[in-house]
């Protein structure tokens, strides 16, 4: 037991978020469905883009063989049921592939990520865009299903999207990054000039500190014209209704 959640609980849950870190790099975000645990099986849902279908998929889990395996369904594509499949099979014998490094793909000039956050019909949606040179290198949408965090409202969609930025940068050797944003607490709570008092801006703190990754913060003004800010407000608003 750890934390109270059982061992295979723990082992699924590694697993699930070490697959998360795995898919970022083909513009997926994998998100929990924390209901769907079992005892050797849990659920998680691929979140795409535009151009890449959203699906879902159960993990399996041997504890005798040690060893992983998905069950596709909801219209999981099937190229990247076999990606993940591909990864669980090379992670357990520890030849897992390292994605290319961006860091001199991009060392002209400094990748720019926009993040936000909505709130909507009681649903909380996250929506970020990271751009270089005007051109859209990764976008992700999506919803907050956490009850602890909704109460926050739009605030809690705004940090789950830099970290999603953040989570991007790591899986993509990206070591820094411009994050521009609109609500004061994303850079307060990152730098410790907000204390943070809740579990919600306690976890993002600690996650955005420790994450390994320079962050260079810009305030910038709500729906003023910015058009990357509005974009990941699109974004946002579609994470929110499309939950």
């Amino acid at each position: 037991m750890r934390n109270n959640m059982p061992e295979h609980h723990f082992i699924l849950r590694q697993k699930l978020e070490e697959t998360e870190k795995f898919v970022l790099q083909f513009g997926l975000v994998l998100s929990i469905i924390e209901s769907s645990f079992r005892e050797y099986s849990a659920q998680a849902e691929i979140i795409g883009t535009n151009k890449i279908k959203s699906g879902a998929f159960t993990l399996y889990y041997s504890p005798k063989r040690n060893a992983f395996s998905i069950k596709p369904f909801k219209n999981l594509p099937e190229d990247i049921a076999n990606k993940i499949d591909n990864f669980l099979a090379q992670s357990a014998s520890g030849t897992q592939e390292k994605p290319a490094s961006h860091k001199q793909k991009y060392s002209s000039s400094p990748l720019r990520a926009f993040a936000d956050g909505s709130y909507l019909c009681g649903k909380v949606g996250f929506g970020a865009v990271i751009e270089h040179n005007n051109e859209i290198i990764f976008e992700v949408f999506g919803g907050v299903n956490n009850p602890e965090y909704i109460t926050a409202r739009q605030v809690a969609g705004e940090l789950f999207a830099v970290g999603k930025i953040l989570q991007w940068c790591g899986a993509n050797n990206v070591s820094e990054i411009d994050i521009f944003y609109d609500y004061a607490g994303i850079e307060a709570w990152a730098t410790g000039k907000w204390k943070t008092l809740q579990p919600l801006t306690q976890n993002y703190a600690n996650f955005v500190r420790s994450c390994g990754i320079s962050v260079r913060w810009h305030k910038v003004a709500a729906h003023s014209g910015n058009k990357w800010n509005d974009y990941a407000d699109a974004l946002a608003k579609r994470g929110a209704t499309e939950s």
